[in-house]
């Protein structure tokens, strides 16, 4: 799930989302957090290898220790590529962000007096409670949306495998109403983005294609797992 948060300085922002991180990580899941910061702003300090490492003209300059690994690209980043690195990284079920207020796809928590910005789904008043009920609700809707194949086809009745989900969630529906749920599942496949639904009977013949011709070159052996990426 992402979150972001906005409103004026000293609003309380970065206090409740150390809070919500608290909570959430005490529970055992796994949380990120992204701050935007305006200006010309730096995490390196003037002298420092790493300062001049990236002076002299790397694009990337990375730090790391025994506790700790920092990555420091030279430049401002679109919201999108960032959460794309974290993902890639690894698999945290939260990502709290402050900032980026103006992002329209972020589901976003509003603090303070102001404007509401698009995707505004709370004007945060204090209560910590009804905003975690929030999140973890969204949370349980989420990890049922991962077992749906997310095609938004509709013919569940629903316009959006996330409506399904909710209804799953209030126990109206079953993950059995979705005529592409498969469980039993081996094999995703991506076409521009979007996922495409395979029989069991296809899966078993593209499968068996792959791995028989790939089992016969030099050195591949029994494939055991396989990622194929494709571009045209």
């Amino acid at each position: 799930m992402i979150l972001g948060f906005y409103g004026p300085s000293n609003s309380g922002k970065t206090e409740t989302i150390t809070r919500l991180v608290k909570h959430f990580s005490g529970k055992n899941y796994r949380v990120a957090t992204i701050k935007h910061i305006s200006g010309e702003f730096s995490i390196d300090s003037e002298g420092k290898d790493t300062w001049k490492m990236g002076n002299s003209g790397a694009e990337l300059v990375i730090a790391s220790s025994d506790n700790e690994t920092t990555f420091i690209f030279k430049k401002g980043m679109d919201p999108r590529k960032i959460l794309q690195m974290i993902n890639s990284f690894d698999d945290f079920d939260l990502i709290l962000i402050e900032g980026f207020k103006s992002v329209p796809w972020i589901k976003k928590v509003k603090f303070g007096e102001g404007e509401s910005k698009e995707n505004t789904v709370i004007d945060f008043n204090g209560d910590l409670g009804s905003l975690i009920s929030y999140i973890e609700r969204e949370l349980e809707i989420e990890k049922i949306v991962k077992k749906l194949p997310n095609f938004n086809c509709g013919e569940c009745g629903f316009k959006t495998c996330r409506d399904l989900a909710e209804k799953i969630l209030n126990n109206e529906r079953r993950l059995e109403d979705c005529r592409y749920y498969n469980p039993e599942a081996v094999m995703h496949i991506e076409v521009n983005g979007r996922e495409i639904y395979l029989s069991p009977f296809v899966q078993n013949i593209v499968k068996n294609t792959i791995t028989g011709m790939l089992s016969s070159l030099k050195g591949v052996g029994k494939v055991e797992s396989l990622n194929i990426r494709m571009k045209f």
